[in-house]
């Protein structure tokens, strides 16, 4: 069980002043906001990764027109990537234009050809070195995986977004929040987990200092946390009492400026 001076709270000094070390453990010390920064940037490095093995060229520099030549691959290697499973090749091939002769490579799903076959090459008019093996590709990966990869990210920035305006709203309520106590009435759970704990929507009701009752909602995955006292400490918003929240919620080094600063 959590215990607390009661006795030093009350309402004076405000706004408290909220140093910017306090601010980032208000941040990170909100876990939507942490796990949001861990999946954008592990997800920006696999973007990246991607991106520069993607294949851009085949679908956006080429035309049905763009005229073919005969070519011969030269050389064939297993990459260490997979598509669906299924390994991907390098295939490195020579063709002639113009009585010119170019080098270039192609990826494959499999081993689709072998040194010395024949293969169609084509090519663009405007600068013969730019070739693609008709259903082959120009780099290892399409650009459908790309996408794919760029889902991680994109979570991670929904998780970072609604982290920092939760972070943002506990600073603002810690900077001016009037204390008060409230109790919890009940608590409803949601399809949301973190670390394999459910969170949940805890309602806690409290009166304000003009002697209005009203009701909070703070979202948690530790709902034990404010559940071992019969009454439980929080901070509203003066002009918006129902936005408040109970401080056991917060890092333990919120609470204790608290009691020192209210």
């Amino acid at each position: 069980m959590q215990t607390h001076n009661t006795s030093s709270l009350n309402n004076w000094n405000l706004p408290r002043t909220i140093s910017g070390k306090l601010k980032l453990t208000i941040m990170f010390g909100n876990v939507m906001f942490s796990l949001g920064l861990v999946f954008f940037l592990f997800g920006s490095v696999f973007v990246i990764v991607f991106g520069a093995n993607t294949d851009f060229t085949s679908t956006f520099a080429f035309k049905d027109t763009d005229p073919v030549v005969r070519g011969v691959i030269v050389h064939v290697e297993e990459t260490n990537s997979r598509e669906n499973k299924t390994r991907i090749y390098h295939n490195t091939y020579n063709y002639s234009v113009n009585g010119k002769v170019y080098t270039s490579d192609a990826y494959s799903l499999g081993p689709d050809v072998s040194p010395l076959d024949s293969v169609d090459v084509q090519y663009t008019a405007a600068d013969p070195s730019l070739s693609v093996i008709p259903g082959m590709r120009k780099a290892p990966f399409q650009i459908w995986v790309l996408f794919m990869t760029m889902l991680f990210p994109f979570i991670g920035l929904v998780f970072l977004v609604i982290g920092l305006r939760r972070s943002r709203k506990n600073i603002h309520l810690l900077q001016t929040g009037l204390h008060a106590h409230g109790k919890v009435t009940r608590k409803e759970a949601t399809s949301t987990k973190i670390n394999k704990q459910t969170v949940y929507k805890v309602y806690f009701s409290f009166t304000t200092k003009d002697g209005m009752l009203t009701e909070g909602m703070v979202k948690t995955h530790k709902p034990a946390l404010v559940e071992d006292e019969e009454k439980e400490q929080l901070v509203y918003d003066a002009t918006n009492p129902s936005d408040a929240v109970l401080i056991d919620t917060l890092p333990k080094a919120v609470r204790r400026f608290l009691e020192n600063n209210t």
